[in-house]
């Protein structure tokens, strides 16, 4: 039992952290980062560690305790799915309902190619706006968007990281 602990904790941690961090700026994706890689070290041994305690399970013979194990592990899997589905729609939603406006200026565009696959490839534009005297910035992928053309941001003034570029002014 001890064996499932420790890979099933790094996968609650990782998601919590990646979760928390998802619309940070640049110094604290040092930590998102880590969160992924909690997610990712959990549900590569969480299943193995699992499948061990199941067969353990299954030759003494406890076979309904090792079927209620895996009706749980479904359940708690399709819940967390749900549930981190549901918390970026629900960040959207606040931005959407309690975000204010700022004027800002695209003050860079780069053609980039990020990840794989051409679908991140294309150019990515360069902003950054202040609130209560904290400078943030961002880049995100736009071909429209010129460098100095206004743009007008919708931040939320609880967490100024969720943000989107509204509209070209």
């Amino acid at each position: 039992m001890k064996k499932l602990l420790i890979p099933l904790m790094a996968l609650v941690v990782g998601v919590v952290i990646t979760c928390e961090l998802a619309f940070t700026q640049s110094t604290l994706r040092f930590f998102a980062i880590v969160g992924l890689i909690c997610v990712f070290y959990g549900w590569v041994v969480f299943p193995f560690s699992l499948a061990n305690y199941f067969t353990e399970i299954y030759k003494k013979g406890y076979r309904f305790l090792s079927y209620l194990y895996l009706c749980f592990l479904i359940v708690v899997t399709v819940f967390l799915g749900l549930f981190y589905t549901n918390w970026f729609d629900e960040q959207e939603n606040k931005l959407n309902g309690s975000g204010e406006l700022m004027q800002s200026k695209v003050e860079q565009v780069n053609w980039e190619s990020r990840g794989k696959g051409a679908s991140n490839d294309g150019n990515y534009v360069y902003y950054r706006f202040a609130v209560d005297g904290k400078t943030y910035e961002h880049s995100v992928k736009n071909d429209t968007l010129k460098k100095g053309d206004e743009i007008i941001i919708l931040y939320l003034p609880s967490n100024p990281s969720n943000h989107k570029i509204k509209s070209k002014k």
